[in-house]
């Protein structure tokens, strides 16, 4: 079932699997039909409730490095699969100012699929925002991948990943490591390891049902301008 059926279907709220469409045309016509039917829409970014990227936008809105002038990260399996988490992990950091201008370059010359999903082979996007910071993924041109950033400030940097981070400025004399509360568990790991209860905890912090503030907005433009 389509997110427009669903919403014309009565219920009251919607938790789509990202990226959110393929499209901006898209994109906004779910917009239109969830508002019509006055229904709550949700893209499933549940990145944004890691205790690592919870930390690193809060050292970023104390000041820590500045003022954000590049974010950068690296990526693999497809735009709309792998580097939809970080196109949003962008918006997240930046305080979801708006993302007002996107460039990049695909190649395909193979038939590559991934998650049912046709893909590039390879792929390099820049975008910009309001506030004047600019973000870059590189995709599948490097045999290096992984969830995270690095950030650059006018003060300082911060290199994140899903489990912690490193931040240097000013007064860190060097690099220095934070190790938030918290664990990332994938859902293999879930399954697998723990009793029952410690499932549940694990199972509350992938779905951001812990004491951290809920971003409910639909990613219209994240999810759309790779």
């Amino acid at each position: 079932m389509t997110v427009a059926a669903a919403a014309a279907d009565g219920v009251k709220a919607i938790l789509c699997e990202k990226p959110m469409a393929d499209s901006l045309g898209a994109a906004a016509d779910m917009l239109m039909v969830c508002r019509r039917n006055n229904v709550k829409l949700v893209i499933g970014h549940q990145r944004r409730f890691l205790p690592a990227y919870t930390l690193a936008k809060q050292m970023i809105e104390d000041g820590e490095i500045g003022d954000v002038r590049l974010v950068t990260s690296v990526a693999g399996d497809g735009l709309p699969n792998y580097a939809s988490h970080q196109t949003d992990m962008f918006r997240y950091l930046l305080g979801d100012v708006e993302c007002t201008w996107a460039m990049g370059n695909v190649e395909r010359e193979t038939d590559h699929w991934e998650r049912s999903t046709q893909i590039e082979d390879k792929a390099l996007a820049v975008f910009g925002f309001a506030n004047d910071a600019q973000a870059m993924i590189v995709s599948d041109l490097t045999p290096i991948r992984w969830q995270g950033a690095r950030i650059y400030g006018s003060e300082g940097m911060i290199e994140m990943s899903t489990a912690d981070l490193h931040l240097m400025n000013g007064k860190s004399g060097g690099w220095a490591h934070h190790k938030p509360d918290g664990e990332f568990s994938s859902t293999a790991q879930i399954v697998s390891n723990g009793s029952k209860a410690e499932q549940g905890r694990h199972v509350n912090l992938l779905t951001g049902r812990q004491d951290v503030p809920t971003i409910t907005e639909a990613m219209a433009k994240t999810a759309t301008r790779h």
